[in-house]
């Protein structure tokens, strides 16, 4: 779960910023969008299938 503390004198604007931007790095949106709708296994796989052919989804760079 995500959690910002919002602080002193900080406006409702900033903390909501913080929060998406920390809720993008963790990839919450990504996935609950992936589950709005089931998708087939054999629909799941060649999408993967897909990606991986493409590069789409990777990241140039790694945080470790």
């Amino acid at each position: 779960m995500v959690e910002i503390k919002i602080k002193r004198g900080e406006s409702i604007e900033k903390a909501l910023r913080r929060l998406k931007k920390k809720m993008d790095k963790e990839g919450t949106m990504k996935e609950i969008r992936g589950h709005r709708y089931f998708e087939k296994p054999s629909e799941k796989r060649r999408r993967k299938a897909a990606q991986a052919r493409t590069g789409v989804g990777t990241s140039s760079k790694m945080s470790y």
